[in-house]
């Protein structure tokens, strides 16, 4: 079942699949019929991505369902770190939860230096219900405007993979709005045309950033 969903039913449009994932697949082949593998698919990517259950999340929640954290240090010793959480709602729905600020200032502000991050990168997975295709979108957030202003020209600089060629997240900034005071955090938001470029392709690119801010300021 976790094989189906993040490999999309082993549908290779998507090139989920790893070899690991095939073997495993062979393995447990004898567990399900091949003709049951769809029908087990859409029962879970509908339970997945119900917007009630993912309604029914306080902020909190929704950023530790899946949440990864990268650091990249620099030459001097000095470090930058992302943490990354994907949500299955848009993230319209993040930014009117009444949480939301305490939730990310748990990871801004963290006592454990290892846990603490400089920004918050939520990425949102949906798919439409009358065409099934999927959109993302990408939100970054963090105390620090002078960094977060940075970003914002790294990623419509990279917008067609001109800063990394292999990381072509056709990112489009639009305008963040919020129900509440939500200071002292910043907010960036983007709608990411390439909806097949999941987290693996959006943790270098943030990371590559990283590598750039830590360059461009002084220890």
């Amino acid at each position: 079942g976790v094989i189906l969903l993040d490999t999309y039913a082993e549908n290779p449009k998507f090139a989920k699949n790893t070899p690991i994932d095939d073997q495993a697949v062979d393995v447990l082949s004898h567990c399900l019929d091949k003709s049951d593998h769809h029908k087990l698919f859409e029962e879970l990517a509908d339970a997945k991505f119900d917007p009630s259950f993912w309604a029914s999340l306080s902020a909190s929640d929704c950023l530790r369902y899946d949440y990864k954290r990268f650091a990249t240090m620099h030459g001097d010793g000095r470090s930058f770190s992302f943490g990354t959480s994907s949500v299955l709602l848009p993230l319209s729905h993040i930014l009117t939860k009444g949480d939301l600020s305490i939730a990310a200032m748990k990871y801004l502000h963290h006592a454990d230096a290892d846990e603490r991050v400089d920004a918050c990168a939520i990425l949102s997975l949906v798919t439409d219900p009358a065409t099934k295709r999927p959109h993302r979108e990408l939100l970054v957030v963090s105390t620090d405007a002078t960094m977060l202003s940075k970003f914002r020209a790294f990623a419509t600089g990279n917008a067609h993979g001109d800063i990394l060629p292999q990381t072509n997240l056709l990112l489009e900034e639009v305008p963040v709005t919020t129900e509440e005071n939500l200071s002292p955090l910043h907010f960036a938001l983007f709608r990411q045309g390439n909806a097949a470029a999941s987290r693996k392709q959006v943790a270098p690119a943030l990371q590559h950033f990283a590598c750039d801010f830590l360059a461009g300021t002084s220890p």
